[in-house]
This record gives structure tokens, C-alpha cells and sequence, in this order.
């Protein structure tokens, strides 16, 4: 809580970060968008990003981020208290929020999760989920601080599975996941604090895949698995830094037959598929394109380009 009151009131430089991206991969480069081109062998993603977003985009701890069907991009800009959006090409289209409690405002938003016409948005310190309108309209407010059923104490992570229209959200400080429909009507809740296989400690994010549901259990260093019911399946991980291992992992997205984890304070994203067995890894700790510094959000689009929230190296990397 000590770091997040301090990022509060923190303000970045704009475009220091990257001001040698250029010289170092050799691509065109702007504050607001690198483009960068490269080759890798066919089923591994390069390991130097082929698009950097930052600069002066302002970006200020971000934290989480996902992509509709359209490829854009859709921002977490957690100290800014707002939502950014980008377009496919990495250039800003709109923002939205800004600090305080009423509907519409924001207070330390964390996750985030795109639906066909919807955007939701999780904040952490007004313990509540917003949905908004894809034009940053705000529409409705889920929560708000509590441990009863409904209510939520700092989450930050969820999933929203468009087929049944059910948001899944990691209620992280109550060691829980609730399920909503759409319009906030509580479906299902499961999981309490402890050591238990079906136990949490801090879960932070979730996705939701082939009738499973993944879960990032941030004080256990693990994924766990449950199926639909909340019903628990199976768990992979644990601490350390070995590949396979996590430590700390914040972030959590699926696509076909792959997971992508931001291993978070192994500075890294590891790609298993869905029985947890290792595919890839892209990353280590650094500034340098390619690097990151405690990433915490990952999401995939369509054509399986991975987008990174490099939290604090204040920037979005983009991996194909």
C-alpha cells in the first residue's frame, strides 16, 4: 500500500524511457509508437517487441490491459487514474476517468475486461467494478467495499466471457472469485483465505477458457484451476524462477491452447498451455525493449500478438 500511495501523487517523464529504442533495434521510433521489425522461427514469438506504446501517452503504472475484436487496446492507466484506448497502430484514441469516487470516476483502476460493447473496468481502491460503453460512457457500478456477498475488498483482476455474458472477478484482499452477469446479479462466489488446495491468497487476476477457469494466485505463487461451478481441478507453479515457477504472478490471459502469465516479479511472461506445461518465456529484468520491470497485465488478440504491461517501466510492449 506504501508503493501505491506513493505512485499516486508520482509524475513520469515523457519519453525518457525509450529516447534510445531506436539505436538499439534499429526501428522507427516515436514518443508515442515503435514500430519495430524482425524475424523469429515459426512458433516462437520474438523476443524483441515489435511495437513499444509510451511517451507521450503519459502512461503512469499501468497495470492491466485486454483487446476486443477490432485490435484496440484498451489501458489500465492506474496512476493516472484513467482508461487509455489505442487503435491497432499504437496511436491514442481516447481517454477516460478521472480521480474520485462518483460513477464515472476512478480510483486506482486495475484490471480491465472487454466485452463486444462494453468495457469493465475493476478499481481498486473504491473496491467496485464499472462497466462503461465503448466510447468511455460510464453505464453501471458493481460493488463497493465490503465482505459480504457482492461487495469486494481491492480487487484487481477480471475476465469477461462474452458467449454466457458472466464477468469473473478476482476479489483479491477477500481471498475470493465472484461471478456477475452483466448487470451486476451476483451468479456464483467460491474460494476463502488459507492453504487449501481450493484456497486463495490474493488472487489477482483470472481468465476463462474451455469451460476452465485459470486463476493467478499471487500469495501462493501458483495458477489454480477450477471448472465452471467453482469446483477445484488442479494447480501448477509454485515459488521460484526456475521455468515453470512464478513468483508473485499478477497477470493472467489465455488464447486456443495457450496461457501467458506475467510472472511478475521474475520480470517475465511464460506461454504454457492449459495443463501448465512450459511453451516459452519472453522477457528479464531491464529497460531496454524486449525487458521489463514487475510486469503485471498480459492480454492476446486474435492474430496472437501478446501485449505486455511493462508496470513499471511505464509502457505497453507488444510481442509477435
Amino acid at each position: 500500500m506504501e508503493e501505491e500511495k506513493r505512485l499516486t501523487r508520482r509524475k513520469f517523464l515523457k519519453g525518457t524511457l525509450l529516447s534510445g529504442a531506436s539505436l538499439i533495434l534499429g526501428g522507427l521510433f516515436n514518443y508515442d509508437n515503435t514500430v519495430l521489425a524482425s524475424t523469429v522461427k515459426k512458433g516462437k514469438l520474438n523476443s524483441k517487441p515489435r511495437q513499444v506504446i509510451t511517451g507521450n501517452s503519459g502512461m503512469s503504472y499501468p497495470f492491466d490491459l485486454d483487446v476486443d475484436n477490432q485490435g484496440k487496446i484498451y489501458i489500465s492507466d492506474t496512476a493516472n487514474y484513467e482508461i487509455k484506448v489505442f487503435n491497432n497502430q499504437g496511436r491514442k484514441e481516447i481517454a477516460f476517468g478521472r480521480f474520485g469516487i462518483e460513477k464515472g470516476e476512478l480510483n486506482y483502476p486495475k484490471g480491465i475486461a472487454v466485452g463486444d460493447n462494453e468495457i469493465f473496468v475493476v478499481e481498486a481502491n473504491n473496491s467496485r467494478v464499472q462497466r462503461f460503453n465503448k466510447s468511455g460512457k460510464a453505464k453501471a457500478v458493481i460493488g463497493g467495499l465490503g465482505p459480504q456477498d457482492g461487495a469486494f475488498y481491492y480487487p484487481q483482476g477480471a475476465d469477461f466471457e462474452v458467449g454466457t455474458g458472466y464477468l469473473y472477478v478476482a476479489d483479491t484482499r477477500n481471498h475470493r472469485i465472484q461471478v456477475f452477469n452483466r448487470k451486476g446479479k451476483l451468479i456464483n462466489i467460491f474460494g476463502k483465505l488459507g492453504d487449501k488446495k481450493e484456497e486463495f491468497k490474493l488472487p489477482s487476476d483470472i481468465t476463462v477458457i474451455k469451460d476452465r477457469i485459470y486463476i493467478a494466485d499471487r500469495g501462493h505463487h501458483l495458477i489454480k484451476v477450477f471448472n465452471k461451478d467453482g469446483k477445484y481441478l488442479s494447480e501448477f507453479g509454485g515459488n521460484g524462477s526456475q521455468l515453470g515457477q512464478f513468483s508473485y504472478p499478477e497477470g493472467i490471459a489465455a488464447k486456443g491452447n495457450k496461457l501467458y502469465v506475467a510472472d511478475t516479479r521474475n520480470h517475465r511472461i511464460q506461454i504454457l498451455n492449459l495443463e501448465g506445461k512450459v511453451i516459452d518465456s519472453l522477457g528479464s529484468k531491464g529497460q531496454a525493449p524486449g525487458k521489463f520491470n514487475d510486469p503485471k497485465g498480459v492480454a492476446v488478440d486474435n492474430s496472437g500478438k501478446v501485449y505486455v504491461a511493462d508496470t513499471k517501466n511505464n509502457r505497453i510492449q507488444v510481442f509477435s
